[in-house]
């Protein structure tokens, strides 16, 4: 089986690092661009009308984003023009954010729209996002010799952007998360997985301890309603599968979070093993602003053949209690509500 690109640019990059270890802060300007006013090939108008939650997954071979109702798995879209897609996020009114690997991009389209509202540049493969109930964006970039960023955020979703790096801890991140707080933080690794945190306000990326869990991998991290989670898709190595590990700081800006909760994800292939790098946890609203613990929690299983979207009970975990073939090699999924 080929090996998915989720793994290949999470390892490749190691080799990069002919950089400096320590703790940098630097500001970017130019941080929206022009874009065409739509990338669909097609969408079916029923899809941004009424309470319909569509999920988003992005074919990283296709360059393409198909667009699911995510009550029935019926496909009700179809997004071209992208280059990459490798994941993305959303906002507190359903406006969904796709991150490509390709471009060094990340474009904002509405709920079940093919209207491009902003493209966001970076200066390297852009792999993962989050938005707060604020609307400031974050996105994380492939590291680089030249031209780092790290983690960029515009605040309120508006330019200029400021960047943030950590490589002596989290030179190559994952998709990062905030909390309901505004504080965001990212799993990333230089010789060994760390946590690293954007307090709210703050200007450094500091690394925090993990208390009651070791991390094998870097994964996604994301609001569940009422923790902060943080994934591990190399939870077990005999069958590898996912981990979430629900966490609490242990004392308000201390810095040092704990395991309060683990979710462990089995998946339909492979013998129910899973690596679900961007696992998406769905509540009852959009993320930045859901209050309450979500009920579902979604993931594309890398460890599959073929592109396979599967669907936990949450916070029970293990085997997924619905599945559907996706485009292939999906790197993760993105799941919106209406407004």
């Amino acid at each position: 089986m080929a090996k998915p690109l989720t793994m290949i640019f999470f390892y490749r990059t190691r080799s990069a690092f002919a950089l400096s270890i320590a703790v940098i802060l630097h500001g970017c300007g130019g941080a929206l661009t022009a874009k065409p006013a739509t990338v669909a090939s097609w969408m079916n108008p029923s899809a941004g009308r009424g309470e319909t939650t569509l999920l988003y997954a992005g074919n990283l071979r296709g360059n393409v984003v198909n667009v699911y109702d995510f009550k029935d798995g019926s496909l009700v879209g179809m997004l071209s023009g992208f280059n990459e897609p490798t994941g993305g996020c959303v906002d507190r009114y359903g406006d969904v954010f796709i991150t490509e690997y390709g471009n060094d991009t990340t474009l904002e389209l509405t709920h079940g729209g093919t209207k491009v509202l902003n493209r966001y540049t970076m200066n390297a493969s852009a792999v993962g996002c989050s938005v707060d109930a604020a609307g400031d964006l974050a996105v994380v970039e492939e590291p680089q010799e030249s031209g780092r960023d790290g983690v960029c955020i515009w605040k309120g979703g508006k330019g200029p952007r400021a960047c943030y790096s950590n490589d002596q801890d989290c030179g190559i991140m994952a998709s990062p998360g905030y909390d309901n707080q505004g504080n965001l933080y990212v799993e990333g690794t230089y010789y060994a997985p760390s946590i690293c945190e954007l307090p709210a306000g703050g200007n450094a990326l500091r690394t925090v301890t993990l208390s009651g869990a070791t991390l094998h991998f870097q994964g996604g991290v994301m609001w569940d309603g009422k923790h902060l989670t943080l994934s591990d898709p190399h939870f077990a190595a005999s069958v590898r599968t996912t981990a979430l590990y629900r966490v609490t700081e242990a004392a308000s800006g201390s810095g040092n979070l704990t395991v309060v909760g683990t979710t462990v994800l089995k998946g339909s292939c492979n013998q129910g093993g899973s690596a679900d790098v961007q696992p998406f946890i769905l509540g009852p609203r959009n993320t930045p602003i859901n209050d309450r613990e979500g009920k579902s929690v979604v993931g594309a299983d890398s460890l599959c053949s073929q592109g396979v979207i599967d669907v936990w009970h949450y916070a029970k975990g293990g085997d997924p209690v619905r599945d559907w073939s996706a485009p292939f090699f999906p790197q993760g999924v993105v799941i919106s509500r209406p407004r």
